[in-house]
């Protein structure tokens, strides 16, 4: 066998991946495959929801998902090296089902469940999957449908902006490949009402560049509705948006608490981007020492914290002074609740059951160097400390400096790595991809290929 030309890592981390969605999407299509069985030997006659055929195909082409995964990357990959025998041997195993007697298939299903335990750090996926694969689009009437329960990622875009820029949308689809297994919901005021049943796929055909991403929703900001049953709602009827100095921040300022309290999760701004899964339910970041952020935070549904944070907003309202109604706020309520948490070293601190998040973790990059941003580094950093960036673009509202392809700068750097689809419209749209061949590029013809062979085999094992 020949052997494969070396990947570049950034090009073999997208592919593992891509290896590791195929896994899950496996064990998934396994749970219900079993399922399906059990439920036949409980009940003979009962009818099959799912036909028994149906399911397989799935399992078998997210298996074959897997093995040209491995193949690419040839044995790059630990997890293949484990896992795939294991896996194969389930395979193999779920063909005969048919033949299984009940012992041997309680057997099996002990298996999947230590396989479970061992292949997933996050043990809720498996049900989150599975609910967001049974919620059509088409069934989608209210953003709870999918952020109830604190499991959502949320962003919003408060002014009437009808097409979000190259970093907005690097945002959301960094949050949705960050946590590929939650919902990420994007608020936009310049949406309208939610009248159509399928009002999920009208809205992507908005933003095409982000309609391949299933994780992704799209909901139209209505203040109003959102404010119902908060403090903010008595503020919001008096407050002449006409005369607010800053309205669009201020705005955004009273959406992020009253859809925390609400709904729960993680609201990230639209400057951000997601680097890795933040692995607390509650945490908030400190900008620096003394000072809390409201850029990203995330908390449970109704955490008194927030409802706090709602009534020190209405109490407090000075919407004149920049910043007073966002990071100030929740620095008074932090200061009010715990006094301000002290660091030592880089070690993240405590407030009750919330984490204080050390600056480093968010904020590697501080407002005072956000051109750095757009300048070309001698060595890329891995920020192996922080789970995202933020790029300060308030500081930018003057400058407006922007991504320039072909520059070499740290923010395409940022682009190609955490924003491939992205990166990709903005390259597709200026240069031919022969002539222009990111990783990016690289990687969405690399899923295509997997995907268009998975299919051809799939089809020949039918005719066959």
């Amino acid at each position: 066998m020949q052997k494969p030309t070396p990947i570049e890592p950034a090009m073999n981390q997208a592919i593992q991946g891509l290896i590791q969605k195929a896994l899950q999407d496996f064990l998934v299509h396994l749970i219900e495959l079993l399922n399906s069985q059990l439920q036949k030997l409980l009940n003979p006659a009962a009818k099959e929801y799912t036909p028994r055929q149906v399911l397989q195909d799935k399992l078998g082409t997210s298996w074959r998902h897997c093995m040209h995964g491995c193949t690419i990357t040839l044995h790059s990959v630990r997890r293949c090296q484990v896992l795939l025998p294991i896996f194969r041997l389930i395979y193999n195993m779920v063909k005969m089902l048919k033949y299984l007697k009940p012992l041997t298939f309680l057997l099996l299903c002990a298996l999947l469940g230590f396989l479970y335990r061992m292949n997933f750090k996050d043990q809720e996926y498996i049900q989150r999957k599975l609910l967001l694969a049974k919620t059509k689009l088409s069934n989608i009437k209210d953003p709870y449908d999918i952020l109830g329960g604190g499991k959502g990622i949320m962003l919003v875009e408060s002014s009437d902006r009808k097409n979000p820029p190259p970093l907005v949308l690097c945002s959301i689809e960094s949050a949705a490949r960050a946590y590929p297994e939650r919902p990420v919901a994007f608020f936009m005021k310049a949406l309208p009402d939610m009248k159509s049943g399928d009002y999920q796929t009208q809205a992507r055909k908005l933003i095409p560049v982000l309609s391949s991403i299933e994780n992704i929703y799209f909901f139209p900001l209505r203040m109003d509705k959102l404010y119902t049953d908060t403090p903010l709602l008595s503020w919001y009827k008096k407050v002449d948006p006409a005369k607010e100095r800053y309205w669009i921040h201020v705005s955004a300022d009273g959406f992020r608490l009253a859809a925390m309290w609400k709904y729960g999760g993680i609201y990230m701004d639209t400057d951000v981007i997601a680097m890795r899964p933040i692995p607390y339910k509650n945490f908030l970041a400190a900008e620096t020492a003394g000072y809390c952020s409201n850029t990203v935070f995330g908390l449970d549904p109704r955490h008194n914290f927030t409802w706090e944070c709602m009534e020190d907003f209405v109490k407090s309202y000075k919407g004149d002074f920049w910043g007073y109604q966002g990071p100030q706020l929740l620095t008074r309520i932090l200061k009010k609740t715990c006094g301000m948490p002290k660091f030592k070293n880089k070690e993240d601190a405590r407030c009750g059951n919330i984490t204080y998040f050390h600056p480093q973790r968010l904020y590697p990059i501080l407002y005072s160097s956000w051109k750095s941003y757009y300048e070309v580094w001698k060595e890329i950093p891995t920020f192996n400390d922080s789970y995202s960036l933020h790029f300060w673009n308030f500081m930018n509202r003057e400058e407006k400096k922007t991504l320039i392809l072909g520059s070499n700068t740290l923010v395409e750097h940022l682009f190609k790595m955490y924003c491939p689809t992205t990166y990709a419209s903005l390259s597709n749209s200026t240069t031919h991809v022969g002539d222009h061949c990111t990783r990016a590029v690289l990687i969405d013809i690399i899923h295509k290929y997997i995907l268009q062979s998975s299919h051809k085999r799939l089809r020949r094992s039918k005719k066959s």
